[in-house]
């Protein structure tokens, strides 16, 4: 400044009005490139700590999503056998129960009371919504999966709360008065060594709301495994995003 603020003053003193106005219009013009300039790599300096964090941030919730997505899968999987039981005992109310040996009615009711459910974490997911950092993450589709996840993943469990609610309030009481829960708990992976009572499987294929509320226990899981694939298939779609933005 000191050396164009002479050179600005010679042309004042010796070239007239007219140089000076060129010469201090070229100052004026490179003191705004210098600040373009500044500004510019400021923003570059600011770009580069975004995409850094954007690398943190993205793979923090890849493997909150991936770890979900285990979850899912395993929750899914006693659901199918939950289900599928649920299906098969209420064949039997319409044949006949005898064709059947004890144990094999022991462990379709045991399974029918599978009451797992997908509880997601969510740390990292909140984190980024709750400290502002989604826009530090440039693409749209991971955007928008962070912003609605919780939400969907909510929506998903209503099928699984209500069944497991009915599971525990309502069949449950009703089996255990004809099958004892120390016979069926053993196919469940927790062997007590069985019960002094014996297994009253006629009057239990007698029971009219025995076989009412199995009829609902899979008719909720019939809904219920649909939400899931949905929300299944919403996890893989947003992992397999996060991965490519990782790998760019």
């Amino acid at each position: 400044m000191s050396f164009f603020g002479k050179i600005r003053f010679q042309s004042f003193t010796q070239r007239g009005v007219g140089k000076y106005l060129t010469y201090a219009l070229g100052e004026i013009v490179l003191v705004v490139i210098g600040i373009l300039l500044a500004l510019q790599v400021n923003n570059w300096s600011e770009a580069r700590k975004d995409r850094a964090s954007e690398q943190v941030l993205l793979t923090g919730l890849l493997k909150e999503m991936t770890d979900n997505r285990d979850e899912l899968v395993k929750a899914m999987a006693y659901h199918r056998r939950s289900k599928m039981a649920a299906e098969k005992i209420s064949q039997i109310y319409r044949s006949d129960y005898r064709t059947y040996k004890g144990h094999e009615l022991d462990s379709l009711f045991a399974e029918v009371q599978w009451c797992w459910t997908f509880d997601p974490r969510l740390g990292v997911l909140n984190s980024i919504k709750t400290t502002g950092k989604i826009h530090v993450i440039r693409n749209p589709k991971i955007q928008s999966f962070i912003a609605t996840f919780e939400e969907v993943a909510i929506d998903s469990r209503e099928e699984a709360v209500t069944t497991k609610s009915i599971i525990i309030t309502q069949y449950m009481p009703l089996v255990n008065q004809y099958i004892s829960a120390n016979v069926r708990d053993k196919y469940l992976g927790v062997d007590v060594g069985g019960s002094k009572f014996p297994s009253d499987y006629k009057g239990l294929f007698n029971d009219r709301s025995a076989e009412s509320i199995i009829g609902y226990i899979y008719f909720w899981r019939k809904d219920e495994h649909e939400e899931e694939e949905s929300l299944l298939a919403q996890i893989n779609k947003a992992i397999s995003v996060v991965e490519n933005e990782i790998k760019n």
